[in-house]
């Protein structure tokens, strides 16, 4: 079996592939107190806060029983880490003054060993708690004014009282990390006017530890098996309140009714069927016919899964010769829609190169196999132009693919119907091949027949016409006897002929030849040459007499051209001017002036008609005054 893989090019960086939890859900990572996070507690009295020193850790351990209020202050601390063990907060000694400043007013009592510790390395306590980041306690509040605490103190009370009764909400669930192993969950409860809009209204979740556990159970005990995760349709149970130390705004999750969950699945998957329907493509998929032969195989899924490794291990075990090309996506999460249709595009694209496309993915919850139930995947899959073949779940799982194709159930069992139909049509392949065998058996004894009777018929004609020709030859060979001996006469008779005419032709063609011979001899007598070498001789010496005037004049010509320029350059000659009384004007580097370019107290050289003297131009008086 050929097996090749395609995969959606997803690179990170270092070449280390995002695990897909962190690719769909975001992470939420809390520290683990000693204590239940619980918001709704009541500010316990300041009681054992402490503050001591670990000097050979180089630390200051920060000690307090849980409060709400007080996290957010020492989770600002620099450097700051929570010990699961110990149940304590650390921060490195270096920040020292930093956490007496910031936690003395908050009525933590600072132990001896580090009172000594600030003494003799950084300034007294009392000096560090007034000067600290507490900047001397807190704000004075005036009369007729709430404080912070106060108001989201007010405001929890007041909703606590409208909502004094545990209340059921309905709701998208958004931000859940379903990873993490235990404690409590906090995620968003968002408001969808329609599927592909964005929320209209959103509110801030939170699942304590018992009740969460208590959710999941529920979901995984109701008749159709249910994973929280985003995107789902829930009915959830619980109060309504206000986190103080912060003031935001909650709901406090208690419990969660699957049976709303389920419908809606149903319903959003009856929505999408019936939408398919009205475009009549429902069907459109199902009813394409399997190919004869589908042995060339597009093949959907996570690549390693148990589902890949089913199939293909399934397709290996029928040693059939399947063609099996892999796309690498994502079945489950919030990338399955995006990573399914990317994949049905890359067979769509190429559905000359396969005979059908198989999807498959493994057993799990209702919930999970909901991620295939969106228009965008049942319309590609119902106008896709190959054969699709589904294989998601168990056997009593379903999704969106089971109605808009050739739904096999589990990855095995799509396996198998490939395996099947390529049996099949082998099994009628080689059914064809015997009754082909068993026809061509039965023809070769009927030729083999025919073939004995036409050999009888044949022998015999030939017998018949061999005896017709033989008497045939024995005419024509006597006949040729009789023909032979009249062409030997003629030709004896042709031959005496010729042979009296060659001598007399003989001797004519030598006479024509000698005559000839004699003619060519006396046109190349010693006289005919002489005259010729004579006549060509005097043309010669012609030729050379006028070759001899023509040069003569030429050469001639040519020196009265060269004395003229020869005048004329003794005339052009600066010499000859310098003679006449004229003089040059130039630089000492021998570059020609004109007067006007003459410049001051500047020596010059003027150069005469027998030699050259040097000169300097002197300033005008009358223009030396002006410029003065």
């Amino acid at each position: 079996m050929a097996l090749r893989r395609t995969r959606p090019r997803r690179h990170l960086p270092g070449g280390q592939r995002r695990r897909r939890a962190d690719c769909i859900y975001p992470r939420l990572v809390h520290h683990r107190e000693s204590c239940s996070l619980n918001p709704n507690l009541q500010d316990p009295a300041p009681v054992s806060r402490l503050l001591d020193i670990e000097p050979e850790a180089q630390r200051i351990c920060i000690i307090f029983p849980y409060d709400a209020s007080l996290l957010p202050v020492v989770r600002s601390l620099p450097g700051r880490w929570f010990d699961g063990g110990t149940k304590n907060w650390y921060v490195p000694l270096k920040h020292a003054d930093h956490v007496i400043g910031k936690l003395a007013n908050h009525k933590f009592k600072i132990s001896q060993a580090l009172r000594s510790y600030c003494e003799k390395n950084l300034q007294p306590i009392d000096e560090l708690v007034s000067d600290g980041p507490g900047q001397g306690g807190p704000l004075r509040v005036p009369e007729g004014t709430y404080s912070i605490s106060q108001l989201n103190e007010e405001a929890r009370r007041a909703i606590r009282d409208k909502f004094s009764d545990d209340v059921w909400l309905v709701g998208e669930v958004q931000s859940y990390d379903r990873n993490r192993p235990g404690g409590h969950a906090y995620f968003e409860l968002v408001e969808r006017l329609s599927p592909d809009e964005d929320p209209v209204a959103r509110i801030r979740a939170v699942a304590f530890g018992d009740d969460r556990q208590k959710i999941i159970d529920a979901l995984q005990n109701a008749p159709e098996s249910i994973r929280l995760r985003d995107g789902l349709a829930v009915r959830l149970s619980g109060r309504v309140d206000l986190y103080a130390p912060h003031g935001s705004y909650q709901f406090v999750v208690r419990g969660i009714d699957p049976a709303y969950t389920t419908g809606e699945i149903h319903q959003n998957r009856e929505r999408i069927l019936k939408a398919l329907e009205k475009r009549g493509i429902r069907d459109k998929n199902q009813k394409l016919p399997w190919p004869k032969c589908p042995l060339r195989v597009g093949l959907i899924t996570s690549y390693e899964s148990d589902a890949y490794n089913d199939f293909v291990h399934e397709l290996e075990r029928s040693g059939l010769g399947f063609a099996v090309t892999v796309h690498d996506a994502n079945v489950q999460g919030s990338r399955t829609e995006p990573s399914v249709l990317r994949a049905l595009d890359y067979f769509a694209g190429r559905a000359d190169d396969f005979d059908v496309v198989v999807i498959v993915r493994g057993g799990g919850s209702r919930s999970d196999l909901a991620y295939f139930d969106t228009d965008a995947i049942g319309k590609a899959v119902c106008e896709h132009p190959l054969k699709i073949v589904t294989g998601v779940g168990h056997q009593r799982d379903q999704c969106l693919l089971d109605f808009v194709s050739d739904s096999q159930k589990t990855p095995t069992a799509a396996a198998n119907a490939c395996v099947s139909r390529v049996q099949d049509y082998m099994e009628r392949v080689e059914e064809l091949f015997a009754r082909i065998a068993e026809r061509a058996v039965d023809s070769a004894g009927d030729e083999m027949l025919r073939l004995r009777q036409a050999s009888v018929r044949l022998e015999r004609a030939v017998e018949r016409c061999l005896k017709i020709e033989t008497k045939r030859l024995d005419r024509v060979r006597s006949g040729v006897t009789y023909a032979v001996k009249d062409c030997l006469a003629e030709a004896t008779r042709q031959l005496d002929r010729l042979e009296r005419a060659i001598p007399s032709a003989a001797l004519a063609r030598l006479g024509t030849e000698r005559q000839k011979l004699d003619f060519g001899q006396r046109r190349l007598s010693r006289e005919r040459l002489e005259r010729r070498f004579q006549r060509e001789s005097r043309e010669l010496d012609g030729m050379m007499r006028r070759f001899k005037r023509a040069a003569g004049k030429a050469l001639t010509d040519q020196e009265r051209r060269i004395e003229e320029h020869a005048r004329r350059l003794r005339l052009l000659d600066p010499q000859r001017v310098l003679e006449r009384g004229f003089a040059i004007l130039q630089t000492p580097d021998g570059v020609a002036l004109r007067p006007e370019d003459v410049p001051f107290d500047t020596d010059l050289d003027v150069r005469l008609a027998e030699g050259q003297v040097t000169v300097r131009r002197a300033e005008d008086n009358q223009d030396t005054d002006e410029s003065q």
